[in-house]
């Protein structure tokens, strides 16, 4: 096993993050709030119920449904690989041990919302899919109201000169930033000629807040795919459940059966997503993050290097 995600984080350095212990205040559930729903790849019916936490730990994700209700530390150093989605492993070296998928979203509502602290009760395999968006966990978070946990001194990944990791046309940046926050912007770029035009949404998470506007402009964009993506997914099997209604396919005239909220949501969703799996670094981050074309994978790398995991996930 790879031993826990504080030592990992703590006993490596990248070069161009400095790892400063500044005070920042802890914020947390004042109660418990859940939902239910059906999933998006296994298809299963799973509820979820997020509870207040004031231990230091951070986000922690735990499955009630299997024998010892094993804990699963929001960290990339528990990510495992899957195609389009975050899943996060409770040893991610041991086949068959404990997992939660598609995490993307809550801990994006987490993110946005300023909490730094809670616990995560799944019963399922999977987190709920919802809408598609982060909407339902937000509003699970403002029923249930955000509290003060107590200020402490965490360190931060504050970026000191510029990380950038290429792949092709894919790039993730970050810069230093003079802000007290993380700047995130998603640059979405399809190949000419597709239905979905190139777009750039970007968002602001000043340090122990919530994300500016993150409620009314991000959180409500929706995952979505390419038409002949649903086709080539459906004939494998996936997605079978859902209709045209429930997940936002996007065809040569736009949306199938269904309607954009904003011109821009692809890219405010990809935003999402960003923030969501930016957020397993498990230190509030002060940059500039530019994210040009970027997946799960490519997020999770910068995650890794602002974690301090030099040699990517799962190194320590």
């Amino acid at each position: 096993m790879r031993g826990s995600y504080d030592r990992a984080v703590s006993s490596l350095t990248h070069p161009n993050a400095s790892q400063t212990p500044l005070a920042v205040m802890r914020r947390t559930l004042s109660r418990s709030a859940s939902l239910s729903g059906i999933t998006l790849f296994t298809g299963e019916r799973a509820s979820i119920t997020i509870r207040p936490e004031r231990d230091g730990r951070g986000i922690v994700f735990r499955r009630i449904d299997l024998p010892g209700q094993p804990a699963i530390r929001a960290g990339v150093i528990h990510v495992v690989p899957e195609a389009r989605r975050t899943v996060l492993s409770a040893d991610p070296d041991e086949r068959g041990a404990a997992t939660v998928q598609t995490v993307e979203h809550v801990m994006s509502a987490l993110a946005g919302m300023g909490v730094t602290d809670a616990m995560v009760e799944v019963s399922g395999p999977e987190i709920p899919i919802g809408d598609g968006s982060a909407t339902p966990f937000v509003e699970m978070i403002a029923s249930a109201g955000v509290v003060t946990a107590g200020a402490t001194s965490r360190p931060t990944a504050r970026v000191v000169e510029s990380i950038v990791i290429e792949d092709g046309t894919t790039r993730i940046e970050a810069h230093p930033t003079e802000r007290a926050g993380l700047e995130l912007t998603y640059r979405l770029e399809y190949p000419a000629g597709s239905p979905i035009a190139a777009q750039e949404a970007s968002v602001f998470v000043p340090l122990g807040m919530p994300a500016e506007g993150y409620a009314e402009g991000v959180a409500p964009a929706r995952t979505f795919c390419l038409r002949q993506e649903a086709e080539a997914m459906r004939a494998m099997g996936m997605f079978k459940h859902l209709s045209a209604r429930e997940m936002l396919v996007i065809g040569e005239d736009g949306p199938i059966e269904n309607e954009y909220r904003f011109a821009d949501e692809p890219a405010r969703h990809k935003l999402l997503d960003l923030l969501g799996d930016l957020a397993l670094c498990g230190r509030p981050v002060v940059g500039r993050v530019v994210a040009t074309r970027t997946g799960h994978s490519h997020n999770h790398a910068m995650a890794a290097k602002l974690a301090g995991l030099e040699n990517g996930i799962g190194s320590a």
